[in-house]
């Protein structure tokens, strides 16, 4: 397992739901099925390894950034 990570912050109207559809389905084998041109079916291995994560608002957003911030 990596335990390498970077932190994206974007910025702008409607990023939310433009980020999470560019990373596809949370589920990698959903990814794969729905959305093989997603970047989890393209990087993702597995459920707990699917390469990304994507903030479903803006709160659960900044308690993300401020844990790993801090």
């Amino acid at each position: 397992m990596c335990n390498t990570y970077g932190l994206l912050s974007f910025t702008g109207k409607g990023i939310i739901d433009e980020w999470r559809e560019l990373i596809g389905p949370t589920t990698v084998e959903e990814a794969k099925e729905k959305a093989p041109e997603s970047l989890r079916a393209q990087y993702g291995t597995r459920e707990m390894l699917n390469a990304l994560h994507g903030s479903d608002s803006l709160q659960s957003a900044s308690r993300l950034t401020f844990i790993t911030r801090n």
